[in-house]
């Protein structure tokens, strides 16, 4: 597969992404299913006994996709605008419902392109993207159960499921070849907006949150196990040093980490950057912010004055951007070409006969 026109439009459509990299502008949330520009199979206006009873809304090949699929996901998406205060009345939940209907195919077309292809995903991998999720997603192996139950999925599929995304990840990342991004192209489109709009002054900091479940909180100063860990952290002289103290405590907390980034005070919570943006705070080292029932240590490796951001600070955003806009165009491609193979059929529940009779 030739993939340097490929590569070539993925790179020309990541440039309309990137002065929101260089300037530091906050993406809305994600909605997880965007419209799909490819062709629609024929649908199938059908009232079988057995699809109703299944409540069956498609067929990929063999695989059948039902109705609570797809309330499922709905039900997802439902959250995502609750929790970023967006309204999702009826009208928007039936115009949604159509493009998780066809984001599911589309699953189901990569799952059985990429069972074809044999990739092996290694099970220590697996088991980091499901602790990750679980950490970031759910908080705690009580809630990561509860939403189990709620599903009816036993934790094995659950794990199944993150294996397969995998699989599917690693053989689209191959196959686009997102190690070809050349850091020369990157850096030609980086001059082209960096001086667009300066930057605040930023931090180069490092994230390590500490959640204490149950614990009393953070205003009960005479709380034993929040005193012991001030005081492990006054010793705390390097980043090292920082990682081994959280790798003690994540036997007994929920720990999460954030890698090292560039943030801006307006990027981070109120509390926060009244910490770590104060005049006294320090230039290089560890500060410690409460928040209710938990501490987050954060390692500051860096300040810069306002001004241009550098290359290196937005290098790894530059990346990941074309590295996502190279795998999005090659998924598209290969997402037309399967469709065009498959056999896909959706059913439709059928319309209310009309009466066209006279009227009295």
């Amino acid at each position: 597969m030739d993939i340097l026109p490929t590569i070539t439009t993925a790179m020309a459509a990541m440039a309309i992404l990137l002065p929101c990299v260089v300037t530091g502008c906050e993406a809305g949330p994600d909605e997880s299913y965007p419209p799909e520009r490819i062709s629609t199979p024929q649908r199938v206006d059908t009232d079988s006994e057995h699809l109703t009873e299944l409540e069956v809304l498609a067929v990929v090949n063999d695989r059948e996709i039902t109705r609570q699929e797809v309330d499922d996901r709905l039900e997802r998406l439902d959250e995502l605008y609750r929790h970023s205060q967006r309204p999702f009345d009826d009208s928007l939940r039936s115009e949604r419902r159509e493009r998780v209907l066809q984001r599911l195919v589309d699953q189901e077309l990569l799952r059985e392109y990429v069972r074809d292809q044999d990739i092996q995903v290694p099970e220590d991998k697996v088991d980091r993207k499901l602790k990750h999720r679980k950490n970031t997603k759910f908080g705690s192996s009580d809630s990561f159960h509860r939403y189990l139950t709620a599903r009816d999925v036993s934790a094995s599929d659950y794990r199944r499921e993150i294996r397969d995304k995998m699989a599917v990840e690693m053989t689209l990342e191959r196959e686009a070849g997102v190690d070809r991004i050349d850091e020369e192209q990157l850096r030609q489109h980086y001059q082209r907006i960096a001086k667009r709009r300066p930057a605040n002054e930023r931090i180069h900091v490092e994230l390590i949150s500490i959640d204490f479940g149950d614990l009393p909180p953070a205003e009960a100063e005479d709380d034993p196990v929040r005193r012991k860990i001030r005081d492990r952290i006054q010793d705390v002289d390097d980043a090292q040093h920082l990682h081994e103290l959280s790798s003690e405590l994540e036997s007994d907390f929920r720990i999460r980490h954030q890698k090292p980034r560039w943030v801006e005070a307006s990027q981070l919570h109120r509390r926060s950057a009244d910490i770590l943006f104060d005049d006294d705070a320090p230039a290089e080292g560890v500060a410690t912010v409460d928040r209710g029932s938990g501490i987050e240590l954060y390692w500051i490796y860096e300040r810069r004055e306002p001004g241009i951001r550098g290359f290196d600070e937005v290098e790894d955003l530059l990346r990941d951007r074309a590295r996502r806009s190279l795998l999005e165009s090659h998924r598209r491609q290969l997402l037309e070409r399967l469709r065009e193979e498959a056999t896909i059929t959706f059913y439709l529940p059928r319309q209310p006969e009309t009466d066209h009779s006279d009227p009295p």
